[in-house]
């Protein structure tokens, strides 16, 4: 599936707590580069598998994107 790009996940009330360059909601996957590596922990908190990093490893995504079809 196409990921979401620019996404913002919204914490209590609604106010964004943590971006990713790249998110697949659905499956609660999340890609994080540079920059936005503080928000790791929340979008694991609220259940989410994160990758760090340009060289986020895509076979991994990939399999995650797949655990949940």
């Amino acid at each position: 599936p196409v990921p979401e790009v620019g996404y913002e996940l919204a914490g209590d009330g609604g106010t964004v707590v943590a971006e990713a360059e790249a998110a697949w909601p659905g499956a609660k996957v999340a890609v994080l580069l540079a920059g936005q590596e503080d928000g790791a922990g929340a979008f694991r908190e609220a259940g989410w598998r994160v990758f760090l990093g340009p060289d986020a490893d895509g076979a991994g995504i990939v399999a995650a994107l797949a655990e949940e079809e």
